[in-house]
């Protein structure tokens, strides 16, 4: 979800989970190896930094 409120997450997205990407926050994953896992966390952390910094969660 954080990808509605600021696009500019969605370039710091390799290409192996854009790939994945479907519509704007949706991913299709069917098989997940370490590095892909390793991408979707630092995805998360991003998102929940970007919501700490706006003050949307506590």
């Amino acid at each position: 979800m954080p990808v509605y409120t600021d696009t500019v997450l969605k370039e710091v997205f390799k290409p192996e989970l854009l790939s994945l990407l479907k519509g704007k926050s949706c991913f299709h994953i069917k098989k997940i190896d370490p590095d892909l896992e390793n991408q979707i966390t630092d995805a998360l952390k991003k998102g929940y930094d970007l919501y700490k910094k706006r003050d949307w969660i506590s």
